[in-house]
């Protein structure tokens, strides 16, 4: 297996990891997993700097970003035509602007206020 292919088949991995619905995963938790994944599924053995590695190259490819966390943590983004979008915060965005009151008057500003 080429140093490419390797580096494939560990982006794929810790990509297959991350909640596809666009929810966060801690870094601890996903390092474990991804230890245990990569050794079940590969039969290697990676080390704590490869997942760092792997992770920061998924977050430059457009595939994750990071969120917070303890540890911090990162979601999954979906390409969606040629801009990437975020999975999850697209419902919550709709559910806060549904509640805001349709009541409100909001402030005009520009050259056609008049006190």
């Amino acid at each position: 297996m080429t140093a490419s292919e390797k580096e494939k088949q560990l982006k794929s991995i810790l990509y297959s990891l991350v909640p596809a619905d666009g929810s966060p995963e801690g870094n601890i938790t996903l390092l474990k997993k991804w230890h245990d994944t990569v050794k079940k599924n590969t039969g290697m053995r990676v080390t704590d700097t490869a997942y760092w590695e792997t992770r920061n190259q998924l977050i430059v490819d457009g595939r994750l970003a990071k969120s917070r966390g303890k540890g911090g943590a990162v979601y999954r983004l979906e390409t969606t035509g040629k801009r990437y979008q975020s999975v999850g915060l697209e419902s919550i965005a709709r559910k806060m602007i549904s509640m805001i009151p349709s009541t409100i008057t909001w402030p005009r500003f520009g050259p056609e206020m008049k006190e």
